[in-house]
């Protein structure tokens, strides 16, 4: 087995499950040394495949999540099939629901507010969209679902009027997650942050 062909598998292995025991054997297969991987100043909470040529491998999965995209195997055709949409978020509050007012800041309390999402560039067929709020501490304080009944390019969702306590001062993140059809799993597309802040 070449060093392409165990990377492909290395890939294929973390697209359904973590890349262990096997992993460990690889490292020593190729030469190798587990190095640690960050993304925008975070760990990606797994570890890389650096061989002695320089090259970096990593499980697919966990690349595709951190490009908030989807992945898929096909069997039949024996591919690896990564799915990046394209995904708009605006924030808005509902102070007036004919001019609804685009925000990113509010301050600490209560606010109304809806939040629209436009998507394009759907390539893969999608049963449902999803969208949390977390809090500063990561606990999911909102949680919208929507089933998809067509396969689109293209979709608009609005939530219904959000009616949120921003309890605590700091990072709220929204989340829009897409369920793959066939799929049991949501898939992590696109993320925004609102900033509550003190009065």
């Amino acid at each position: 087995m070449n060093l392409r062909k165990l990377a492909a598998v290395i890939c294929i292995i973390g697209i359904t499950s973590s890349v262990t025991a096997f992993a460990d054997d690889a490292f020593e297969w190729v030469k190798a040394k587990k190095v640690k991987v960050s993304v925008n100043g975070s760990s990606m909470g797994t570890s890389a495949l650096l061989t002695e040529d320089g090259s970096t491998m990593l499980p697919l999965r966990d690349i595709a999540n951190q490009l908030q995209g989807m992945v898929e195997w096909d069997d039949k055709t024996q591919t690896v099939k990564v799915y990046k949409p394209n995904v708009h978020v605006s924030l808005l509050l509902a102070k007036d629901p004919k001019n609804m007012i685009p925000f990113g800041d509010v301050e600490k309390g209560k606010h109304e507010f809806v939040i629209f999402t436009q998507v394009d560039s759907i390539y893969n067929k999608i049963s449902a969209i999803k969208t949390t709020i977390e809090d500063p501490f990561g606990d999911t304080v909102y949680t919208y679902e929507d089933e998809v009944k067509d396969h689109k390019e293209n979709l608009w969702m609005t939530t219904p009027t959000i009616e949120l306590n921003f309890k605590q001062v700091g990072k709220y993140t929204v989340k829009i997650y897409m369920k793959p059809e066939g799929s049991k799993q949501y898939a992590l597309v696109s993320q925004k942050v609102i900033r509550s802040l003190a009065p």
